[in-house]
């Protein structure tokens, strides 16, 4: 399908592109100074986290490592990419208490802003994880648009 997009805009708009890197304004996942509060997913536990046999628990939040949650949180409403920069590699446990965080997101009343949801699961990333979000600036690919045309009538 992707393919299939790239020929038509090619094409009908006459659209080249390249990547580049740019250093760019991100939020760099890192240990707290509390440290990690989560542990290494062993055996069975690895087989089937965070999706087991039975009924997924709602109240409870879970990725199983690091790019998989700054992942998360860039798409929840950073305003700015977040990357995981802990140096942990593998598969863990990692769970957030989402009633809590839904709690606090909707302190003053009110339905919970997307604002207030990212920052109140930022707020348990380092309470309940010891990780926290460090502003900082780091080179990530980007598409550049080299050319594009509008379309000529069919």
């Amino acid at each position: 399908m992707l393919l299939m997009l790239q020929t038509l805009l090619a094409e009908r708009f006459k659209f080249t592109a390249h990547r580049a890197s740019k250093e760019l304004a991100v939020y760099a996942l890192v240990l707290d100074k509390s440290g990690a509060k989560f542990h290494a997913l062993e055996g069975a536990e690895q087989a089937c986290y965070p999706m087991c046999l039975g009924p997924a628990p709602l109240n409870r939040l879970r990725q199983r490592d690091l790019p998989s949650l700054a992942h998360y949180l860039t798409r929840l409403g950073a305003d700015r990419p977040v990357i995981d920069k802990t140096g942990l590699t593998g598969t863990f446990k990692i769970e957030l208490d989402l009633p809590k965080i839904m709690g606090a997101a909707i302190e003053g009343g009110g339905p919970p802003s997307n604002e207030n949801v990212f920052r109140a699961t930022v707020d348990a990333v380092q309470d309940e994880l010891g990780l926290r979000l460090a502003a900082t600036k780091s080179p990530l690919d980007v598409l550049v648009i080299d050319h594009v045309e509008k379309p000529t009538p069919d």
